[in-house]
């Protein structure tokens, strides 16, 4: 009986140079306690599904209801942090072009795998015949996702295409064909 932490750390590598890291989990584990500095000119948006709304600011007191509109407002520099719920969206990041010293990240509130934020794909007995992933990452770069419960989707639940310097962190990716 293994009860530590089981980690699996898989890199894939596309013909465009493509660099996905993801770290999954499948127990709990402590997180790394670093601590980041986020460049003076960065923007941070918070989203909430249980008391968030699109028509509100953003801030930590007035979240966004949907990652979507989140992402649709960022810019080079802006962070997304998404408190703890279940979110049932599809979410696309095109054309979305983060730098070196200041990416776009989506990043889960919660430091332990019990209090990431759940996406959910919505097909929980896998039933659909096309690829339906969670994230569809085009044509973009420099984007971080880290610290997000990613299940129920179809084939793969991070798609990637055209796209480069794209960091998958700390993520639980669970219930799904082939993950990403």
């Amino acid at each position: 009986s293994n009860r530590g932490n089981i980690n699996l750390f898989a890199v894939i590598f596309s013909t465009l140079t493509v660099v996905a890291f993801s770290f999954l989990t499948i127990d709990k584990f402590k997180q790394n306690q670093e601590t980041k500095v986020l460049p003076a000119s960065s923007t941070i948006y918070y989203v909430s599904s249980t008391n968030g709304s699109d028509n509100n600011s953003g801030t930590a007191d007035k979240p966004f209801k949907t990652i979507k509109y989140a992402v649709a407002k960022a810019t080079p520099g802006t962070t997304i942090f998404v408190k703890k719920g279940t979110y049932k969206e599809k979410i696309t990041i095109s054309n979305k072009k983060g730098t070196s010293q200041s990416p776009i990240s989506i990043v889960g509130e919660g430091s332990n795998l019990a209090d990431y934020p759940v996406l959910d794909g919505g097909d929980v007995n896998f039933t659909s015949k096309k690829d339906s992933p969670v994230f569809t990452i085009q044509n973009s770069s420099w984007i971080n996702i880290e610290r997000l419960k990613i299940t129920n989707s179809t084939y793969s639940s991070i798609f990637l295409d055209a796209s480069h310097y794209i960091t998958i962190r700390r993520n639980n990716i669970a219930y799904h064909s082939y993950g990403v």
